[in-house]
């Protein structure tokens, strides 16, 4: 009984200090902290996804999307990589493509890349290994 007194003193102390720190500066300084958050990581807050195939002429057209979740930093040259596999899921080899576009907050970008690969490519998987904070 004595541990759910003192879970509940701590919360209801929490409300009031949390309530207390709410004055006109603290918001700047909190959206400050966000956007410098935000530009610090990219890759949590950057996504991508899409399909692949083979064309015509052996090359393999990535048809994917990139979306920010940050809700005030904007990026932009972002490295996608993508690694290519075997049927035997034998990684082949890793290339890097810079899409060079700005992202801003909430925004979801579709992107085409046209790669050449191993004769004994089978599949493809790609992520986002670096962003730059605009």
């Amino acid at each position: 009984m004595k541990y759910v007194l003192f879970k509940i003193s701590c919360f209801l102390l929490l409300i009031v200090s949390c309530h207390g720190n709410l004055s006109p500066g603290s918001y700047e300084e909190q959206k400050m902290t966000l956007e410098q958050q935000e530009k610090q990581s990219p890759l949590l807050f950057l996504s991508t996804d899409g399909s692949y195939r083979l064309n015509f002429w052996g090359r393999y057209v990535l048809d994917g999307t990139i979306s920010n979740t940050a809700t005030v930093a904007t990026y932009k040259d972002v490295v996608i990589e993508i690694s290519f596999y075997s049927k035997t899921q034998t990684l082949l080899e890793t290339k890097q493509y810079t899409l060079y576009e700005y992202y801003p907050p909430g925004s979801r970008k579709s992107f085409e890349l046209k790669v050449d690969a191993d004769p004994a490519t089978t599949k493809l998987n790609w992520s986002i290994v670096q962003a730059s904070s605009n």
